[in-house]
């Protein structure tokens, strides 16, 4: 289990079910850390991200962790909100005025963007080559991004509140958290995001115990 703090602290802790000993930890002495991921499935490389026109990236066998530039020609002042594909090959983080870029997870350099109406507020990969994005308009964008970013199509989020968190799991379901506290399941399997054209994905249901915006989601490997 890998945490990241506002006392800029990244540890790593062995999850046994028992004990669930912390394992080390690093200090990024210039960075509140926002956001962190595993980059690829080896398990190797974090990237480690916040509200600084710079990321990092942490060697967990090495010990060592590398500054990288911001964005070349981007402008960005926050890496905060951030997201990494499933095997690492790409790394998406929202712009300004609805931008996201695409980052080659292996150079960590920029490749193309895509462009929503509204400001982008989460992100998810369900593969190596296609992104959800979702923000303002709390509609979802479904990116294709073999084709230097087409997007395929877009579906509301009938809440009516600003998107706020998004997650995709392998099985096809897709978790919407809004600022309301609302959070929707939609099952994907026979919509666009499976090749279809004009097929929307279909919610299942909505939960509706908080009342606060959700800040993040996660899906258990078994799909919970």
């Amino acid at each position: 289990l890998m945490v990241g703090s506002t006392d800029k602290y990244l540890r790593f802790f062995k999850i046994d079910g028992e004990k669930n000993e912390k394992q080390h930890g690093i200090l990024f002495n210039d960075m509140i850390i926002s956001s962190a991921d595993f980059v690829g499935r080896t398990l190797s490389q974090v990237l480690v991200a916040g509200r600084k026109p710079y990321f990092y990236t942490y060697d967990m066998r090495s010990g060592r962790s590398m500054k990288i530039p911001g964005l070349h020609g981007k402008g960005l002042k926050s890496h905060e909100l951030m997201t990494v594909s499933p095997l690492g090959t790409k790394i998406a983080f929202a712009g300004v005025g609805g931008y996201v870029h695409i980052v080659c997870g292996i150079q960590k350099t920029i490749m193309f963007d895509v462009k929503m109406n509204t400001a982008a507020r989460c992100m998810t990969f369900t593969d190596e080559d296609h992104l959800l994005t979702s923000g303002l308009d709390a509609d979802v964008y479904v990116w294709d991004l073999r084709y230097q970013g087409r997007c395929l199509g877009k579906f509301p989020h009938d809440d009516g509140t600003c998107s706020s968190s998004i997650r995709y799991h392998p099985s096809g379901y897709m978790a919407l958290g809004a600022e309301s506290g609302v959070v929707s399941l939609y099952e994907t399997s026979n919509s666009i995001l499976s090749g279809l054209t004009n097929a929307m994905p279909v919610k299942i249901k909505s939960v509706m115990n908080l009342t606060m915006k959700i800040n993040s989601l996660a899906f258990h490997p078994s799909g919970q």
